[in-house]
């Protein structure tokens, strides 16, 4: 497949983990996973512009499953 020169591929740099560390960063998750909650209700405090930009760029690096064709659009 020839690159395209808009979109340069990046290849994938994998930096091992010890499994101690592995087993710690997946408990850590596993907590903070437990106490995730629906939100419906919000802080009227302001959010700073890079970390609303930073999540939108974060959720742009995910690959899509491969039975996706949904087109995604990013507006704030």
């Amino acid at each position: 497949m020839p690159e395209d020169p808009e979109f340069p591929w990046t290849p994938f740099e994998f930096d091992r983990v010890p499994l101690e560390e592995m087993l710690e960063r997946s408990r850590e998750f596993l907590h903070t996973m437990e106490g995730r909650r629906t939100v419906r209700h919000f802080s009227p405090e302001p959010v700073p512009r890079e970390l609303i930009e930073n999540a939108i760029l974060t959720a742009g690096t995910a690959p899509p499953p491969p039975t996706s064709r949904h087109v995604w659009i990013h507006e704030t």
